[in-house]
């Protein structure tokens, strides 16, 4: 997966949201054949709608893994400097709403910006990350469907994978 992120990321010659991240790593994955809910299929373009959402869940997981799991002590995409998180539009935002707070704490806006980052890093290392695949428990045995109390952000797309249990217990 670390490969072929970054592979992606070099491709975009830009920064990436984690949608558009994943979805290309869903197309990659039909390409070369990595990804194994898509091993049928040659075109990432015509997926039906449940192998697509499969699909997303196979490269969607382990990037959430990485990104908002605390794995200090893991080698994660992130702590190996391969890929960094950037807040879209923070700078900006900082700059023409947070002259008040900064003049009140005595900081320059760039410093409340940086403060501000810290912040969202660090609350994204505690796992306080909102996705539709986060909203399951991966003990359940049964076909998950969103919570009908945990918002999603995509209300129309119901992820759904099927969680097998192991055949023989691992002493």
């Amino acid at each position: 997966m670390r490969r072929l992120l970054v592979r992606v990321l070099r491709e975009a010659k830009g920064p990436m949201t984690l949608e558009q991240a994943v979805q290309a790593l869903i197309v990659k994955g039909v390409e070369i054949g990595d990804n194994p809910r898509t091993d049928q299929y040659r075109d990432a373009e015509y997926l039906p709608q449940p192998v697509q959402e499969n699909a997303r869940a196979w490269e969607e997981a382990p990037l959430l893994d990485d990104l908002a799991v605390g794995a200090a002590y893991r080698a994660t995409v992130f702590n190996l400097g391969l890929v960094g998180v950037r807040y879209k539009h923070l700078d900006r935002y900082v700059e023409s709403k947070g002259k008040p707070l900064a003049a009140e704490l005595g900081i320059a806006t760039s410093q409340l910006a940086y403060l501000t980052r810290w912040l969202l890093d660090e609350m994204r290392w505690r796992g306080a990350v909102s996705r539709p695949l986060l909203a399951f428990h991966p003990a359940s045995r049964t076909v998950l469907t969103p919570c009908a109390s945990a918002p999603t952000g995509n209300e129309g797309s119901a992820i759904r994978r099927a969680i097998r249990a192991p055949t023989r217990a691992i002493r």
